[in-house]
């Protein structure tokens, strides 16, 4: 139940160790804000560097870049466990096009920065097997978004302000039994986008 505030940037390195490098937010309802960036490296093949949220109701503010590099895949990732939440205020960064987030079904990611935000793709070229997950993502920034490519969202995504925009190749993807939430005049997608249809036919409400 305690805040850990850093006022400028973290970094996190594994460069060759036995060992893992982890950034680790526990307790219930504990907050780890970062003012600056985030940077998460592994600078040898096969040698893992993670942030991880454990416990339900966590929270991870970011309130720069989350920057990803590794030589190889399943190197460096995030995990989101539980209820936690994790907010960003600029982007994701992957140098290396490694680097992978993983959300449990009920964690949020909130895009919440103070000019306009890029919104990390699910997949780059060249990733291995590295990907990103969303579950839940919330975008709350008046100033809006683009897309970095495909964004699949597979539980819920509101839209609390800014609008969303995009283009036939970088496309907004609703999955199956996803949602969306919020919305307004001030909080859109301005663009094509698909919602996925349930394999049994039932129907679904836009």
């Amino acid at each position: 139940n305690s805040h850990f505030q850093v006022l400028g940037n973290v970094t996190v390195n594994n460069s060759g160790s036995d060992h893992f490098a982890r950034l680790h937010a526990d307790g219930v309802a504990g907050k780890f804000t970062i003012e600056g960036n985030l940077t998460l490296n592994s600078t040898v093949a096969n040698k893992i560097t993670y942030i991880e949220a454990t416990y339900s109701d966590c929270v991870i503010d970011v309130r720069g870049n989350i920057s990803m590099s590794a030589l190889s895949g399943g190197d460096v990732y995030i995990d989101l466990k539980g209820s936690s939440n994790l907010y960003i205020g600029d982007e994701f960064l992957r140098p290396t096009n490694y680097g992978a987030l993983f959300m449990a079904e009920s964690a949020t990611l909130t895009y919440n920065g103070t000019q306009s935000q890029l919104l990390a793709a699910e997949d780059l070229e060249n990733n291995g097997t590295d990907a990103f997950h969303f579950t839940n993502v919330v975008l709350d920034n008046s100033f809006g978004f683009t897309l970095e490519d495909t964004l699949f969202v597979e539980n819920n995504l509101e839209l609390t302000a800014g609008k969303i925009t995009t283009t036939l190749t970088e496309i907004l993807i609703i999955g199956d039994q996803a949602t969306i939430t919020g919305g307004s005049e001030t909080a859109y997608i301005n663009g094509p986008m698909i919602k996925q249809g349930s394999s049994n036919a039932n129907p679904f409400t836009f």
